[in-house]
């Protein structure tokens, strides 16, 4: 079927499709209620009965739900190339059929979140036409977004021999395995990371391969050399059902960009006719459900919440069953969606992509859709912590939600310091509308309203923009930073001590790098006594995050020109691996130290007035 076909297909169905998603709100976890697979389609099918029939797969509702069932032959950061199996290999050569199925193709396209792709590709031509006049100039001044590989394969050649088809499946395979390493604090044992980041590079591989921002790794066969253990070595009841929605989401991903790429092709005025005629633009709550989906959401919880640590939170597929009852958890996992809408704003908006929810905010409700948006993931964070509805897992979610916030920010597929370099090479309007807050107006809060989403249907925010005093960003700082029932009164007050002095420091000193740069030495103290308990048996690992707290503030939070020759590579790479090496640690103690890492790091670039996302939003705010 033609790209004209299909989305002439999923038009003739716009108001029908909007009526379901609105009236019967599907189970977002529901691949089959999200009309995206039904029983009988062959090739998903054939890959789920090859993933239970594996000979040391357990039996269904064996916990816990993810569990590795062989031992891997790649260990991250050590091994010269990834492993392969010949199990991984019929697994990935089914896997591969299923995603580029035209049955399957033809399904997602007549379905309800191919609509609600079309609507968010309108909404955002039409609405580019009055508030994007911005887009041509900034988007020069920004790196071109995109082969990455480069500045990693500088990284990866000594543990690859030198060898670039060793080094670019161990890149991506990494890339995923981060993610989780970084969000799942809980999991301890480091293999679950690894193997599910495997699993998940099905969904990198179809959307980075021949894109515009491809990041050069290679053609899709360096993806699945990537993803062939996960499929072998990973198994339980949680993790048959990711590997079918990794694959899933894989395929809608071809979906998606097929109908977003002729959309914005067509005239501006039949777009207009197109949200006219059927209610508007697309909503909050059609977009995140189409988003979860393309964002391979789904599979990757289900993987991370099956572990050990998580387990307790879902049920034995999976799904974290608190995110359908208490909308602060359901903010917080969406944050690992919003953090990335935040750093992509300006990438999003020079590609033409309609796929970034604060572009389509914008787009609909011009700069109040989108004015203090970062303030308000911020927020996310800091009020699942104290949400006490009853419900589990908010602080498992506010842990994930502030390694979505590092995440984004350090690796460098986003560049998020160098965007901002080249907005201070701009016109003095742009530096200007990008550019930190002064002193006395960086104390600065969002609060949100109640609700699932952030945004009313027609694109207003749910959330206030507040000022704070010291003593209110120091509380969630430490609120951040120190892990549950491990730390003495004594600590707390000492911590709170050096939080008050730094974050004093950020509020009154003008923004002059010289001068700023200093301070990552106090944000490394506050790191230092949040763990001052283990710092004599675990000293080697504690040194080596702390040296990453300071090279974070100096190169990405407040940026040193490239001059102590860090780089967003060499940084990401650096991090991951001492952050997965706190996994070989006693538990409690690898738990302790990832968390404090994590609430420091978070903590410094969302609390100092600094925060590299907000000026990235806010910049969009003034000039659009």
């Amino acid at each position: 079927m033609s790209i004209n076909a299909i989305e002439l297909l999923a038009e003739s169905r716009i108001s029908a499709h909007r009526s379901y998603l609105k009236t019967l709100t599907p189970d977002i976890w529901s691949p089959k209620e999200c009309l995206l697979v039904e029983d009988s389609e062959p090739s998903i099918h054939g890959l789920i009965s090859l993933c239970e029939g594996r000979s040391n797969n357990p039996s269904p509702g064996s916990e816990p739900y993810t569990q590795v069932i062989a031992e891997p032959g790649y260990v991250p950061y050590t091994s010269g190339k990834v492993s392969t199996t010949t199990v991984g290999d019929e697994m990935c050569r089914l896997a591969v059929e299923a995603v580029f199925s035209k049955d399957l193709q033809q399904l997602l396209s007549a379905g309800p979140l191919a609509t609600a792709a079309i609507l968010a590709a309108a909404t955002v031509a039409v609405g580019k036409t009055k508030a994007g006049k911005w887009i041509p100039e900034v988007g020069v001044l920004i790196p071109k977004k995109g082969n990455e590989v480069l500045a990693l394969w500088q990284e990866y050649r000594k543990w690859a021999s030198g060898k670039m088809e060793h080094a670019a499946p161990m890149m991506i395979r990494d890339f995923f395995g981060s993610a989780l390493a970084w969000q799942f604090i809980r999991i301890n044992d480091g293999r679950i990371h690894d193997l599910g980041g495997a699993i998940m590079c099905i969904t990198t591989g179809s959307d980075f391969v021949g894109s515009a921002d491809d990041p050069g790794l290679g053609d899709m066969e360096i993806y699945l050399s990537a993803m062939n253990e996960g499929l072998a070595c990973l198994g339980g009841s949680a993790v048959t059902p990711a590997i079918r929605d990794a694959v899933l989401c894989a395929a809608f991903m071809q979906t998606r960009k097929a109908v977003t790429a002729v959309t914005m092709k067509r005239d501006i005025e039949e777009l207009k006719r197109l949200l006219a005629n059927n209610n508007g633009p697309v909503t909050p709550g059609e977009f995140m459900t189409m988003r979860w989906w393309e964002a391979a959401m789904v599979g990757y919880h289900r993987i991370g919440l099956g572990a050990d640590g998580y387990r307790h939170l879902a049920d034995d597929t999976g799904v974290f069953t608190a995110t359908r009852k208490c909308g602060k958890i359901r903010r917080a996992v969406d944050n690992l969606i919003r953090y990335d809408e935040a750093v992509d704003i300006i990438f999003d908006a020079t590609q033409g992509d309609g796929l970034n929810e604060a572009l389509v905010a914008m787009s609909a409700a011009g700069s109040k859709g989108i004015a203090g948006y970062a303030h308000a993931l911020a927020a996310v964070t800091d009020e699942v912590f104290h949400c006490d509805c009853g419900e589990e897992g908010h602080i498992d979610v506010g842990e994930m939600s502030m390694a979505s916030c590092l995440w984004y920010a350090i690796i460098p597929r986003y560049l998020i310091r160098a965007q901002l370099d080249g907005l201070e090479k701009g016109s003095p309007a742009i530096q200007n509308a990008f550019a930190p807050a002064k002193p006395g107006e960086r104390n600065v809060i969002a609060q949100t309203l109640p609700g699932e989403q952030l945004h009313t249907d027609s694109w207003d925010p749910l959330w206030t923009v507040t000022g704070t005093d010291i003593s209110g960003l120091v509380s969630r700082t430490l609120k951040r930073v120190l892990l549950e029932d491990v730390y003495s009164e004594e600590i707390y007050h000492r911590c709170n001590d050096i939080a008050t002095d730094v974050l004093t420091d950020c509020m009154s000193m003008e923004y002059d790098k010289p001068q700023l740069l200093p301070l990552s030495e106090k944000w490394c103290r506050l790191f230092d006594e949040a763990l001052i308990n283990f710092r004599e048996d675990f000293s080697g690992p504690i040194a080596a995050l702390r040296e990453l707290v300071g090279r974070i503030w100096i190169h990405l939070i407040i940026g040193d020109n490239g001059e102590n020759g860090d780089t967003h590579a060499r940084i990401f790479v650096d991090m991951d691996r001492h952050f997965r090496s706190t996994y070989s640690l006693p538990a409690l103690a690898g738990r302790a130290i990832r968390r404090a890492y994590l609430g420091t790091v978070s903590s410094s670039m969302e609390f100092s007035g600094f925060n590299p996302y907000h000026c990235l939003v806010e910049g969009v705010t003034r000039i659009c």
